[in-house]
Parts: structure tokens; C-alpha cells; sequence
């Protein structure tokens, strides 16, 4: 075994232990980790669930902004920035 294939050995190695943190990182910080999933397909469900949640966050501050079809427009003089960031 060469220089070569040693150094190539361990940034491979290290490659690999840092896509098994991230992976572990996601899934804990997304949830992956707190149900008992006994089938495939309860994980499944289970990932769907995880993935709508996390669209709903991102996009709860850009929802914020819209209004409502019951809501009666608002006079320009009463828009705060957050509304007149969406022109």
C-alpha cells in the first residue's frame, strides 16, 4: 500500500463519517428518530408526514402576508412593511 492509497483511504473515511453525522443530524433534528416505525410503510407515511410539517413551517412566514378571501383589503395608509414587502 502506497502514500497515495493510504491518504485516499482516509478521505474517504472522513467523507463517510460526515455523511453519517449530517444523516443522523437530519434525522434526529426532523423527527425521524421518535416514532417505533415497525413496517416499511408506517415509515413512509411517517417521512410524508415529516415533509409536509417542515413545508408548512417554511412557508407559515410567507402565508402570513396574504389575505384572506373573507378579509376586506386594508387601506394603503394601514399596510405595515409586512404587507408591502410583497409588491
Amino acid at each position: 500500500m502506497t502514500g497515495e492509497d493510504v491518504d485516499l483511504r482516509r478521505q474517504a473515511f472522513l467523507r463517510r463519517v460526515d455523511l453519517e453525522h449530517t444523516f443522523r443530524m437530519a434525522k434526529h433534528t426532523l423527527g425521524w428518530t421518535r416514532p417505533k416505525l415497525r413496517t416499511p410503510e408506517a415509515a413512509d407515511r411517517w417521512t410524508w408526514l415529516v415533509v409536509a410539517h417542515t413545508r408548512l413551517r417554511l412557508t407559515r412566514e410567507a402565508a402570513s402576508v396574504l389575505r384572506r378571501p373573507w378579509e376586506k383589503p386594508a387601506e394603503p395608509a394601514r399596510l405595515t412593511d409586512r404587507f408591502t414587502m410583497r409588491a
